[in-house]
């Protein structure tokens, strides 16, 4: 079957794909998986394909003349070649896969020890009243044999992306599905080179007579023309040996390219603990441990976990080796740039002044700084719930904040010129999330390859929450998706400022305040309350109805989802109503204690600044003592 290049998957673009969530080509990623997934043994994989490693073709079928003739040894001799048998194709020493050199074709190697190769014959003895046929088998070796071929392969987009997730389960089921989606193959190049042809050994002969004759005659052939053979052996298999192989590699995909049905569901919601975890380590957190799931989701997460979790040299995560390229950033640190500079005139209040602000050359330094990663782990007694677990900032450079910082004023009774670097450093900052994720078991085994990379279509598939009129949820608050727990702290945060240029004294003392002990302790202390207050924006209700408005619009934006809208329109919800209270005096009250809480609050805020003065300049008196006067001033404090 033929068809043109845009019907078929350009498997460059797949590549770019992988590269771009990997970091790895389709050639490594192969190889990753040969080398780490034991269970997969392609010599074995090789036996099934070709029974017992074994190729053959009928030569007459791609010869056309594939008879000898014989009269300079026996006269009135023919020898027919037969068929050609190649052994040892299972026994493979090393291979080179997927090596891309077009949208649909890809370079190939592999290298044996040793192949074995028999060659059936037939010898045909014209005598005066009969003619006497005598069948037998030379076999040879070819020692330290490479194979290097290119293949086109033409796999139907449509025919692909229709294929199910219940139907890739088990890992023996992802060949057999994908040769389903298979429309051309053919082998454009190959190349075979040896280093050893060893003297044909025959076999097989009927009548000993003839045996004693034809092995001599046969020989004596051998030896007159082996320097010509092992010339034109590799020739002749790069020609009419690649139609051969090609046409059978066809048939074989087309006999083998079968996809059992799409599994269906047994129960509500996948159990993450059954697709993810091995049967035993499942049933150690109450799942089932019937591998429902099959075994193929378990072998990607038992590949892609201990990657995440694994360390180098400096104790950092492998995931500092793919941040640079994916994210752009130089040496580990991202560079935003300059956020803004202004200008301005104020005149107010008596102060006559010009103005000038400045916040440039931010960046976030030390952004490969990536400890211990653990996604997606199954929980007990859990059977949709995920454990996520990061460690940031981690090595001898933390994560780092920096910003370069200009106040510039210049007025009649002032002038400032503050030109400062300013800098944030994050040690070991510990992140938690449980998140809750109802996948339902149908739209899990139905979900069609073709959107594996809609992340429309995955929010589609988890349970969707019922929206009153406001769009807030009104049934059960721990279904579908949810934030369940969202934890951050730092254990180190270190505020420090570089004066470029400073006229502001207050500055420099400020610089030895924040890098002392106390310093330390308190800049801790405040990013913790910050990470604290942020954690329970996220795991609050705006964010909560901003997920769940997406999960509500999620199925119209899919295109395999029967309420899929081409035109997608937004659902609108209306505006919540404010609380209408029937006595006035209520009003008043509320009145009142807003004024209260407000004037709390700046009172606080300003007591809360004059404290940090009162300590920066205690702090900066205390400076100002000698050793003997310090001393003195401890003993009168205790």
């Amino acid at each position: 079957a033929g068809g043109s290049s845009e019907e078929y998957i350009n498997l460059q673009k797949v590549q770019a794909l992988a590269v771009n969530l990997t970091g790895l080509d389709l050639a490594a990623i192969a190889s990753s998986f040969l080398e780490n997934d034991a269970s997969f043994d392609v010599n074995a994989f090789v036996n099934n394909m070709l029974e017992d490693g074994q190729f053959e073709v009928e030569l007459p079928s791609i010869m056309e003349n594939f008879e000898v003739d014989m009269d300079e040894l026996l006269s009135n001799t023919t020898l027919s070649l037969q068929s050609l048998r190649i052994n040892g194709l299972d026994e493979i020493e090393d291979l080179d896969l997927l090596k891309l050199i077009g949208e649909q074709t890809f370079e190939n190697s592999l290298a044996f020890n040793q192949l074995t190769v028999d060659i059936d014959m037939m010898l045909q003895m014209k005598q005066t009243d009969e003619i006497i046929q005598e069948s037998f088998t030379a076999t040879m070796d070819l020692n330290n044999v490479d194979i290097n071929f290119a293949a086109y392969l033409g796999i139907n987009k449509s025919t692909l992306g229709g294929l199910k997730i219940g139907s890739l389960l088990h890992v023996e089921d992802i060949l057999p599905c994908l040769l389903s989606a298979v429309d051309a193959f053919q082998l454009t190049t190959l190349d075979v080179s040896f280093d050893e042809l060893t003297t044909p050994m025959l076999s097989g002969f009927e009548d000993e007579g003839l045996e004693y004759v034809i092995s001599n005659s046969m020989l004596a052939l051998y030896e007159m023309y082996e320097a010509t053979l092992v010339k034109a052996l590799p020739g002749f298999v790069s020609t009419l040996g690649r139609e051969a192989l090609s046409d059978y590699a066809y048939d074989t995909i087309m006999e083998n390219g079968s996809c059992p049905e799409a599994k269906t569901s047994a129960s509500d919601n996948v159990d993450f603990r059954d697709l993810l975890l091995p049967s035993e380590e499942a049933l150690e957190l109450n799942g089932r441990g019937t591998e429902p799931y099959g075994d193929l989701f378990r072998k990607i997460f038992s590949l892609v976990e201990p990657m995440l979790s694994s360390v180098n040299d400096n104790g950092l995560s492998w995931v500092d080796a793919i941040l640079p390229s994916k994210l752009n950033v130089v040496d580990g640190d991202l560079v935003i740039g300059d956020l803004f500079h202004q200008k301005m005139s104020v005149d107010l209040n008596g102060l006559d002044a010009d103005i000038e602000l400045g916040v440039s050359d931010v960046a976030v330094e030390n952004i490969d700084s990536i400890g211990r990663l653990s996604f997606l782990q199954p929980m007990m007694d859990e059977p949709s719930t995920l454990d996520n677990m990061a460690l940031i900032g981690v090595g001898d450079d933390p994560l780092r904040l920096s910003a370069t910082l200009l106040i510039k004023g210049k007025g009649d009774k002032v002038e400032v010129y503050n030109h400062l670097r300013l800098g944030l450093s994050l040690a070991n900052i510990d992140m938690v999330a449980h998140i809750l994720a109802e996948i339902e078991e149908t739209s899990f085994f139905e979900f069609p390859f073709r959107d594996a990379t809609n992340i429309n279509c995955w929010m589609a598939s988890i349970v969707t929450p019922i929206l009153d009129r406001y769009g807030l949820r009104t049934g059960d608050a721990d279904s579908g998706l949810v934030l369940r727990q969202l934890a951050v702290v730092v254990a180190e945060a270190r505020f420090d400022m570089e004066c470029i240029l400073c006229t502001s004294p207050l500055l420099l003392e400020m610089d030895s305040f924040f890098s002392s002990a106390d310093g330390i302790a308190d800049t801790t202390s405040v990013a913790n309350m910050l990470f604290d207050y942020a954690t329970d924006l996220l795991e609050g209700p705006l964010v909560q109805s901003q997920l769940d408005r997406m999960l509500n619009d999620a199925s119209t934006k899919c295109p395999h989802s029967a309420s899929y809208q081409k035109n997608f329109v937004a659902a609108e919800y209306e505006d919540l109503e404010p609380i209408q209270q029937e006595e006035t005096s209520i009003s008043f009250l509320f009145a009142v204690a807003g004024v209260v809480g407000a004037s709390l609050t700046i009172t606080f805020v300003v007591y809360s600044i004059a404290k940090a003065i009162t300590l920066w300049r205690h702090y900066r008196w205390v400076n100002t003592l000698s050793e003997a006067q310090r001393t003195e001033l401890e003993d009168m404090q205790n």
